[in-house]
This record gives structure tokens, sequence and C-alpha cells, in this order.
């Protein structure tokens, strides 16, 4: 019984993380997007300098999206 709790409780802990992760991840490759966007109308400087910013956002996009494979492979080890 205790057990079955505890695998319980990991398994929806683990999804609820995976879900906030890949909401930020989404977010992230937004925000990377509309900055590619405006680089197209920028000057050289400013086209760089948000490029430079896309290429971050897209970073921990990639990083936050790792988080959300790894939560939700564990989450699936916690299966009955």
């Amino acid at each position: 019984m205790f057990r079955e709790t505890i695998r319980f409780t990991l398994k929806r802990g683990l999804s609820a993380v995976a879900a906030m992760f890949s909401l930020i991840s989404g977010m992230f490759w937004h925000i990377s997007a509309e900055q590619q966007m405006d680089a197209l109308e920028a000057s050289v400087e400013a086209a760089r300098k948000l490029t430079e910013l896309s290429i971050q956002f897209n970073v921990w996009a990639a990083y936050t999206a790792v988080i959300t494979g790894v939560c939700l492979a564990c989450a699936m080890f916690f299966e009955d």
C-alpha cells in the first residue's frame, strides 16, 4: 500500500514537472521565433544581437525539452 502511494505520487509529480517544462520549452521557442522575425527588419547590428538572443533561447528550449523527456521516461518507469 505504502509503496503504491509513493509510486503514484512520483508518477504524478514527474508528469507535472514534465508538463511545466514542456510549456517553458514552447515559450522559449516562441520567443526565439519572434526574435528571428524582428531581425529580418532590423539594422545589421540589431539583427546580429537578436539572432544571438534567438540562439540562446533555442539552447534553453532544448535543455527544457531534455528535462521534459527525462521526467516522462521516469514517470513511465513508475507505471503499473
